[in-house]
């Protein structure tokens, strides 16, 4: 498991020929909008750095509450990749 303040990542390698990803909250995490908004900026993020991944993982993101806007959110999924060590740099 891979953390930084705000988001966790659990990675595992997989055989398909795809990656796989599971965004989710806590029950901590109250108001759907705030959950909900939190979620697509994970999302969004990992689309935009899913063409550097080397191989194919499943990858499962926690997300947990906080003030964060999207470009901390793609900071931490950045981050959390490099830690795992799964991202070519660019």
């Amino acid at each position: 498991m891979y953390r930084t303040q705000g988001l966790h990542l659990r990675l595992e390698a997989n055989t398909l020929e795809w990656s796989r990803v599971l965004v989710t909250t806590p029950r901590m995490f109250r108001g759907a909008v705030q959950r909900n908004r939190a979620r697509r900026h994970i999302r969004e993020a990992y689309r935009l750095v899913k063409h550097r991944i080397k191989g194919h993982y499943d990858l499962a993101f926690v997300v947990y509450p906080g003030d964060y806007r999207f470009s901390d959110r793609s900071r931490q999924v950045e981050t959390l990749l490099h830690q795992a060590d799964a991202v070519q740099p660019e």
